[in-house]
């Protein structure tokens, strides 16, 4: 995530106050989060929703470990569970190609509170 991102996840969860947040357990912005939600918020329950492919997968230590599941399920597992979607995408256009967009996207189709932090 950028410093921007960084900052804007620390503001929607001290104005949220959630009691648990779920991740995909993926390098990058969900391991970046993670780290966030455990240093600010250490009661907060986190659940990890990790990939089958183990090759990007940042093995966070998480409240509560699910199946591994391929992306499509597991991104569908991910709004399934939860009210709302903070999702930080390199990039504000909706990329065809991004596991990120793709997640967004299945959000709003289900009618989900999505905040998407801004990289810039």
């Amino acid at each position: 995530m950028t410093d921007q991102q960084k900052e804007s996840l620390r503001q929607v969860l001290a104005e949220y106050q959630p009691d648990e947040f779920h991740h995909g357990d993926f390098v990058g912005a969900d391991a970046e989060a993670h780290e966030i939600v455990r240093a600010a918020y250490p009661s907060i329950r986190i659940v990890l929703h990790p990939p089958v492919k183990k090759t990007l997968r940042a093995f966070c230590q998480g409240d509560e470990l699910r199946s591994a599941r391929g992306y499509i399920a597991r991104n569908r597992d991910l709004v399934g569970t939860c009210d709302m979607l903070v999702a930080a995408p390199k990039s504000m256009e909706d990329q065809k190609e991004s596991g990120t967009w793709a997640v967004i996207r299945y959000a709003r189709i289900r009618g989900m509170t999505t905040v998407v932090l801004n990289p810039s």
